[in-house]
């Protein structure tokens, strides 16, 4: 079941993540192609692509983190158990 905030998505982390690593990917690659950073040295092109591998790897991670924590969460709803770190009493 997926649930909606107000404006009619959910926010996911893991594609926040994929998409700064493919964009930083993208503009060390123009940057390269370009001559490079002003005053600074070039990133070879060999050492790009085990860079975005890796921050592919980490956003699959953090999707699999996220999907874990909100399938808990809505398990504990459907029991009625109250929220980590709410009573189940408010008069307690």
């Amino acid at each position: 079941m997926r649930t909606q905030n107000r404006r009619g998505h959910q926010f996911e982390p893991a594609k926040l993540i994929a998409g700064l690593v493919l964009l930083a990917a993208g503009v060390v690659s123009l940057l390269d192609a370009v001559g490079g950073a002003p005053g600074g040295p070039g990133i070879p092109g060999i050492l790009l692509l085990p860079a975005v591998v890796l921050g592919l790897c980490c956003a699959g991670l953090v999707g699999a983190l996220t999907y874990s924590v909100r399938r808990r969460r809505a398990r504990r709803a459907e029991r009625g158990l109250p929220r980590a770190g709410e009573d189940r009493d408010p008069l307690l």
